[in-house]
């Protein structure tokens, strides 16, 4: 499996990152030598081998789903240093 620095420019729109091309070169490598592992894998013969859902045969031990009172809102709010109503008010977040 091949690949390029289109693969890393594609890679890089789709997480919203931006490399410089040093950058770029540089995981390049790095993403050709993870290739090369994952090429070692599909050799790995799986014939006859049941897939694993889990990790223990009884599946993912849960705790129990337990109600119980909760904080009433006014403690809540009364240390925050900025609410409205019931809610707290958070500085905005911009996505660049």
């Amino acid at each position: 499996m091949a690949a390029t620095l289109a693969d890393i420019e594609r890679a890089a729109i789709l997480s919203a990152l931006s490399f410089s091309e040093e950058e770029s070169c540089r995981l390049l490598g790095e993403f050709r030598h993870i290739l090369t592992w994952l090429d070692q894998l599909l050799e790995v013969d799986t014939e006859g081998v049941e897939p694993l859902t889990y990790v223990h045969e009884r599946g993912i031990p849960c705790r129990a789903d337990d109600t119980r009172s909760c904080l009433p809102r006014e403690d809540a709010l009364m240390n925050a240093p900025h609410h409205t109503r019931a809610f707290f008010v958070v500085p905005r977040v911009h996505r660049s």
